[in-house]
């Protein structure tokens, strides 16, 4: 068997990626998704990163309502134009 070795960047490594075929980039991240270990620290990193930014710009319940319901008219007013 001949083995061989490449070298990609992230960069070069997501384009090739996108380049994919709808149903061989699913494939490729069903794949990736498998590595569990490596699934669940990305998404620790990703809570820490939201729960520091939360920290630093807090916003109220009354904020968070007001955006919520500005969204929902606007999804109203496209869909019944």
């Amino acid at each position: 068997m001949v083995k061989s070795e490449m070298s990609l960047s992230f960069q070069e490594l997501e384009r090739a990626i996108k380049r994919l075929p709808v149903k061989q980039r699913s494939k490729m991240i069903d794949h990736l998704l498998k590595d569990r270990d490596l699934w669940r620290q990305e998404f620790r990193e990703l809570r820490n990163r939201i729960r520091e930014r939360a920290k630093k710009n807090p916003i109220s319940q009354k904020e968070i309502t007001a955006t919520v319901e500005e969204v929902r008219q606007d999804l109203y007013d496209r869909r019944h134009r």
